[in-house]
Formats: structure tokens, sequence, C-alpha cells
């Protein structure tokens, strides 16, 4: 016998064993995805002293990358955001003196972006972080189930990544 469920219009009918399961796997997932970032919040406000940037500031130096070069176009691709939303954001890492921008010799048109020393070194710090955060993740589990959940991650990804518009905003 499945749970009994109010529907949108109000009718209450009971819940198939498999739609039940399928709700409750829809909120695990969204309490984790909730959790996650609240988690990488928490322990990034407790570091951020060190470097004084927010998540978003770390996730972008993480796109422009240490060996930078990339252009303004493909880093807005990567992140799923406006130029204009990159543009603000890359100009309040260039005055803390993260990045540096220029133009791009063969096409004017084009912005690039890299890191300066500070910005290399605050990436190591963020990619230690998030080395951090698995490590103590995987600690509370046993080999058997973090190879599974690495599996299980891997195929999430997959699917998430195949979908059609996430294919299109990575063009």
């Amino acid at each position: 016998m499945g749970a009994e469920v109010i529907t949108a219009d109000g009718v209450m009918e009971e819940m198939e064993p498999r739609k039940e399961y399928i709700r409750e796997l829809n909120v695990l997932v969204m309490e984790i995805i909730s959790s996650f970032i609240k988690y990488e919040e928490y322990l990034y406000r407790k570091g951020r002293r060190d470097n004084g940037l927010t998540v978003s500031e770390a996730h972008l130096i993480e796109k422009v990358g240490a060996e930078g070069g990339r252009s303004m176009g493909e880093i807005a691709a990567l992140l799923g955001v406006s130029a204009g939303t990159l543009s603000v954001s890359v100009a309040r890492l260039e005055k803390k003196g993260i990045i540096v921008r220029k133009r791009c010799e063969g096409d004017k048109r084009v912005a690039l972006c890299s890191l300066t020393r500070r910005g290399r070194a605050a990436l190591r710090m963020h990619e230690r972080f998030h080395a951090r955060m698995i490590k103590n993740v995987l600690s509370a589990l046993d080999s058997d189930t973090a190879e599974s959940f690495g599996r299980i991650l891997t195929a999430i990804n997959e699917f998430l990544s195949s979908e059609t518009w996430l294919a299109k905003r990575k063009k």
C-alpha cells in the first residue's frame, strides 16, 4: 500500500509505491544539494579571511584556471552566466588583484583573463579546500560505499551533462 498525498488540485489520492519512492528521492536530492552548498559556504567563510573571496569568486577563478588566457565569452559559458554578469565579477576581482584582463592580439574585441600570482595562490587554496571537503565526505563511507558513491555521481553527471539545455549552454 502506498502513502496518501494531496494533489495540486486538493484531491487526496493514494500514491503508488514507485511514485512515493521517486518523491522521497527527489526530496533527498534537493536536501543534499542544499546541504552541500551550505557546507561549502560554511567552510569557505571560515577560510575567507585568508583570501577575501566569496564562493562564487572562487568558482570564477577556477574557470579562468592557472594557465589563464581564457576569453570572457568562454568563461561566461562555463559558468552559465551572461557576459554582463561576468564582467561585473571580473572587475571586482581585478580590483582585488586576483585577475587581469587584456585584449587578444589577434582580435581586439576579445578580452582574455588570466590569474595574477595572488589569483594562482587563491586557486591553489580553493583546490585544497575542495580536496579537503571531498575527503571529509569520503571519511564517512566505507571503501565499497565510496566506490559506489563515485559510480553514482559519475552516472548522475553523465546524465545531466547529456541534457539538451546543458549541451546548449556549453557551446
